[in-house]
Formats: C-alpha cells, structure tokens, sequence
C-alpha cells in the first residue's frame, strides 16, 4: 500500500485578474506584502490595496487581523457581522445563512426583473419557453453548481417560471407538466433543482475520475 501524504495547503487560487490569498498568521501576509512588492517593481504593476476585500474564513471578529490589515488600506472586512456575502468570481463567501440568503434574495431580484422585461415583448408560450431557458434563469445556473440552495429557494424559483410562462394564459398548466419533454406534451423547461443536481454532479464525476 502506498502511505497517504496530506495534500500541500493551498495558499492563492487566481483567475484571471482576481486572486485570492490565504494567510493564517500575521506572517502570512508580510511575506505576501513582500511577495507583491517584488512582483509590482518587476511588472510596473501597482497592487490597488483599496480594493481589497479580507474575509474571515471562521466567521470571528479578529480584531488583530483588522486593525493590521487597516494599517495596509485594506479596510473591507467581511465577518459574521457584515449584511452580504463577499463575491469572488460570481460566488458567495458567506459567513452566516442571513448573508447567504441575502445573496440569493439578491439573485431572485434579477430574475423578477429580466422575467419583467420579457413579458412586455408579447412572446407566445414557445418564445417565452425558449426565453426562460436560455436567457433568463443562465443567470443562476453559474452560482448553482456550488452553492447549497434550501428548498425554499427552489420554490420560488418555481413560482417565478410559472408565472412568466402563464402570464394571461387560461386555464394555467401545472408545472410538472411544462418541465416534461416537449415530444410527450411539455415545453422542455430546466427545473432549477434537477438542473443543480446535474451541474453538481459534473463537479463530483471530475473529483472522482481517475484521470
């Protein structure tokens, strides 16, 4: 048998033009202060301290990490006190489920407002099928493959769709009937929680395959 090794501590995760830092004591981030320092003299990039954003991971109120990270500029610090959820690449960091649920809430927002804004181009119920699948609810599809959702955020998901789809339509259609394929008498819609089931277990089949 081979021994198990514990995996190295992953210390950044980068994309793009976003980085995220981890740093567990003070040392951590004088060596990354040192470490940007080399980089912007190197680059002729300037490391904008303004816009960071720290978080803590636990959730604590660390004033240490506060009053240290101040003393750089870096003065948004996102603890179980703070009302939202830092973003990184379109996902919540969130310390508590009130700040999750008010990332969420914040989602729902966009798609009464895009599902407002369609409704006014006077699509018929194949249009507005197509519309809720592809422009619509993509806007959520993203977030969904990771963050855990309650099942009453599906549910209103689900009144949502039903009431863009039966806008001045009568007698309405049961739900369970438009998510059905459109060759046995549905309109094909995504279901937002099977959806998030698949997406989700896209990510496992990668973690588990053996290449």
């Amino acid at each position: 048998m081979l021994p198990l090794v514990a995996p190295a501590p992953i210390k950044v995760l980068g994309y793009a033009d976003d980085a995220l830092f981890f740093l567990s004591d003070f040392n951590d981030f004088h060596r990354l202060q040192a470490s940007l320092s080399i980089y912007s003299r190197a680059s002729n990039a300037k490391v904008n301290y303004l816009k960071t954003e720290a978080i803590s991971l636990s959730g604590a109120r660390q004033q240490e990490w506060q009053d240290l990270l101040q003393s750089a500029d870096i003065n948004a610090w996102h603890d179980y006190r703070s009302l939202s959820a830092v973003r990184y690449l379109g996902y919540p960091l969130a310390s508590t489920s009130s700040q999750l649920n008010a990332f969420l809430d914040g989602l729902l927002v966009k798609l009464r407002t895009a599902s407002d804004i369609h409704l006014q181009r006077g699509l018929s119920i194949q249009g507005r099928s197509t519309v809720i699948n592809t422009l619509i609810m993509s806007k959520i599809w993203h977030v969904l493959r990771i963050t855990p959702v309650s099942k009453q955020f599906h549910q209103r998901i689900r009144s949502l769709v039903t009431r863009f789809l039966m806008y001045k339509m009568f007698p309405p259609v049961k739900y369970n009937t438009l998510i059905l394929p459109k060759f046995i008498g549905g309109l094909g819609i995504l279901d937002s929680r099977l959806q998030q089931k698949a997406l989700q277990l896209r990510w496992l089949s990668s973690l588990f395959s053996n290449s």
